[in-house]
């Protein structure tokens, strides 16, 4: 029985390091994605870029925000 308990506590760890390594993942791709939309929006104010650009880059940032809150959040 003990031996159940050990199998189950490693596996309980190795689950929490895995979702640990991806939520900083997805920490990193909302990083990026709200750096793009800050320069593609300074682009699009400048007159350098079109308002796609910027419509897509707050696509992307919306989407990275809400793949951490559905994935990371408690029900």
């Amino acid at each position: 029985m003990s031996e159940n308990i050990l199998l189950e506590q490693l596996q309980a760890k190795e689950e929490l390091r895995a979702t640990l390594e991806i939520l900083e993942v997805q920490r990193e791709n909302k990083a990026l994605a709200l750096e793009v939309f800050e320069m593609t929006k300074t682009k699009y104010t400048e007159g350098v870029g079109a308002n796609l650009e910027v419509v897509e880059a707050d696509a992307a940032l919306k989407e990275a925000r809400l793949i951490i809150t559905q994935r990371f959040t408690m029900p």
